[in-house]
Formats: structure tokens, sequence, C-alpha cells
């Protein structure tokens, strides 16, 4: 902010980060180590300003969020002219009835009449050189108050563009993630719809692998033991002794009863709904903005101009004396000229305040709701994807469980042929080695 002062003091090892506070409409600076992160950014933004790392929401100017690892020193963001923008999402923060730069400027306004009316009164040349001297720093501090302030209006419509823009990704990333999930839900239709087929009578199944006993080479090869059969079922069981295999086909036709994806086909309405919110223009865009900002530019370049020709003037006087003793009356019209030098500061001062309290109204009605229901889906979403992963898995698990035993069998079929035909194949073999020979030496 404007009379929030940050030392220029800064190490050969330390960076400045500018960080645009979009609830409250000012900049940040923020002095931190070459090495820091964005984290690190957030974590001394929280001790040193009250605002809490947990309710930080950090943006580009794309509405991309950084990487909480990505080190400042290796980005062009968080400059003056490219800041990164810091919104509060759980503010509680009202906008101020009066902007500070008000407040500020009034207050510096006071001390500057108090030393220049009386020297315009006394004529006391020292008393006029110490009144032009104020003269021209406060004419000075004006143009950079107002400079500043026009860029608040700037920095206000580019953080709120990155926070629907942000939105926008968030909205298209979960019709993304949603169109998988359409895709997951039938495949669960389908496997309510099969479960009979799957899973009754799966004792039967149970009973074809207790009967096929293994050759004792292999069981004793699977177990480290010699004692007794052991079968097929026993080998299956043994790769996890905790769940018994009657226990997973209740668990997986239990899953499969309560499994609810009507959360997930309610999610579908609401981002429709988000997604028509954001793009309304009446909450997409700050009515007037860019015109506002268009003619607050062209009103700074002349506040600019006002403020340069008293800058000038004063210091002429203050460096020549002769001028004022020419002409007396010249320190009252810079005065003049100064005060209303001040009447812009209120003008775009009370300017910030109406765009800071239409920004307040579309983070609290908008972005705020729209955040919070996308992130319900976000998590729904995913607790969802998660326990159809699983349970498709269970299904398949179970479905190889059923094939086993066809699948045991054509092994040992295909051990037994390769074993009768072990010699043929082995002829074959070197008469086929004897051949590529031949032809590789012709």
């Amino acid at each position: 902010m404007s009379f929030r002062s940050l030392r220029n003091n800064m190490n050969d090892d330390e960076i400045l980060c500018n960080v645009f506070y979009i609830n409250k409409g000012y900049t940040i600076g923020v002095k931190v180590y070459k090495d820091a992160t964005i984290e690190d950014l957030q974590r001394i933004i929280g001790e040193k300003n009250n605002i809490p790392y947990k309710e930080q929401m950090i943006f580009l100017s794309d509405g991309s969020r950084p990487n909480p690892d990505a080190l400042l020193s290796e980005h062009d963001y968080a400059t003056s002219e490219k800041p990164l923008f810091l919104y509060r999402r759980t503010s509680q923060e009202k906008v101020s009835p009066v902007v500070e730069e008000i407040e500020g400027i009034h207050r510096f306004q006071t001390e500057f009449l108090n030393i220049v009316e009386p020297a315009i009164e006394s004529q006391n040349l020292n008393d006029i050189k110490q009144a032009a001297a104020k003269t021209l720093h406060f004419a000075n501090l004006i143009v950079r108050v107002c400079t500043k302030v026009v860029q608040d209006h700037k920095f206000l419509a580019e953080g709120w563009s990155a926070m629907v823009a942000y939105l926008d990704d968030q909205i298209s990333r979960l019709y993304r993630r949603y169109g998988r999930l359409e895709s997951i839900m039938k495949k669960m239709e389908t496997a309510k719809a099969n479960s009979n087929s799957v899973l009754e009578d799966f004792n039967s199944v149970f009973d074809k692998l207790r009967k096929i006993s293994l050759p004792p080479e292999l069981a004793g090869a699977m177990t480290d033991s010699d004692d007794g059969d052991y079968s097929l079922y026993d080998w299956i069981r043994s790769k996890d002794p905790v769940f018994h295999l009657n226990d997973l086909v209740g668990h997986v036709q239990n899953s499969l009863n309560i499994l609810d994806d009507a959360p997930i086909k309610r999610i579908k309405p609401n981002m429709d709904d988000a997604r028509k919110q954001i793009n309304d223009r009446k909450v997409r865009f700050i009515n007037g903005l860019d015109e506002r900002l268009r003619t607050l530019n062209e009103r700074q370049e002349q506040t600019a101009s006002t403020g340069s020709t008293i800058e000038n003037a004063a210091g002429e006087i203050y460096h020549n004396m002769e001028i004022h003793l020419q002409n007396p009356q010249t320190l009252r019209q810079l005065k003049d000229g100064v005060l209303k030098m001040v009447k812009d500061v209120e003008i775009y001062s009370r300017s910030k305040l109406e765009v800071l309290t239409a920004l307040q109204g579309r983070t609290k009605n908008n972005f705020i709701p729209i955040y919070d229901s996308l992130d319900k889906a976000d998590g729904n979403m995913v607790v969802f994807e998660e326990k159809a992963k699983t349970l498709i898995d269970q299904l398949n698990l179970l479905n190889q469980i059923r094939e086993t035993p066809i699948l045991y069998v054509t092994a040992v079929a295909e051990v037994i042929r390769r074993q009768t035909l072990q010699k043929e194949f082995g002829e074959c073999l070197t008469i086929d080695a004897i051949f590529s020979t031949t032809c590789f030496i012709i």
C-alpha cells in the first residue's frame, strides 16, 4: 500500500516479492531468501500479515496456481508489474468506507498547509524556501499515490480475471473426470446386472478348487512343506491368509449392493449450474471497468503533468528566491494546484472503493459458492472412483478364481504335451539351426 512502506535494506541473498492482496486491493511487499519457494512465501505472509496459510489462495495472472515447491527466483512472477495474486478464501473482512490512501494524503495535507500557509502570510524567505520544498515533495507524493491507486484498479481487474480463469479450468477438469466416471458407472451397472452369474454358487467353484491337488513337487516348492495334499484352493487362499475367500465373495456382493452413484449423478447438474453462473457476463465482468480504467489512465496522465509542473516551479523557488520576489503569488498558486491534485486522489480512491465493493460481492456470492461446490464434487468423485476401482479389481479377481480350474487343466495339458513331444521338438530345433547356419555360410 502507499502508506505501508518497506525499508529498502535488501541483503544480497534476499529478493522482494510483490503479492497483490485481492481482498483489500493493495500490494504486499515480502522479503524472502533467494532459494524460497511459493510455500515459504505463503508462510511468511501468514506470519507478517496475519493471513492464515490454509486460507490463502495464490494465483498467477492466467488463473493457474503455482506449485508450492516452485522456486521464486526461477520465475518471472511476483514482480512490481507482474505480481502474484492472493485471495483469502474464508475472509470476513469488509471493505472499509474510507480508503487508506485518502486518510494518508489528508494527514500529509495537514502538514503541508501548516507549513505553506504561514509562509505565504509571513513572506519570510526561510519559511518560503521550506514551503517550496514541502510543495515539491507533496506534489511528488500525490503523483506516486495516484499512479499506485490507478495501478490497483488494474490489478483488481487482473486478479478477478485470474479467479474466473481458475474456476473455468476447475470446471473443465471436473467435466473430464465426470466423463471417466460415467464410463465407470456403466461398468458398475453391468457388474450389478451380472453379479448373480459371477457370484452365485461360488461354493461349487471352491469345491472344484479343493479337488484339484497340486503335484508334490509343485506343492512343496510353494509351501516349503511335504505334509499331506495341497490343493489349488489352498494355494489361492495362502496368497491372502487374512481375508478368507468366502469373505471376499460376501464383501463384493455387499459392496455392489450398497454402491450408490446417485450423489455422483447429481454432480452434473451442479457443474452445469456453475458453468452457467460463471459465464454470466454480469458475474464474469465488472460492469464498465475497462472504460473506467481508460478514463483513469487518461486522467492520471493529466495529474502527472500537473504534478511535474508544480514540482519544477517549486524547485525553482527553492533554488532561486528572486523568482518568488518577482511574483509573490506563485507559491499560493502552487498551493491551490496541489489541493486540486488532492481531489484527484480522492476521486481515484473512491473509484477503487467502488471496484472493491463490486468485487467483494462477486467473490462472496459467486466465487466462494462455486469453489466450495466444485471442491465438494471433486472430493466425492475421488472417493467414488477409488471405491469403484477397488470393486472392479475384486470382481476381476473373482472372475479369475472362477476360471482357475479351466486354466489349470489347460496348463497341465500343455505341460504334458510338451514333455511327450520333447524329442520331436528337439530334433526340429536342431534341423532348423543347421539350416540357418548353412544359409548363413552360403
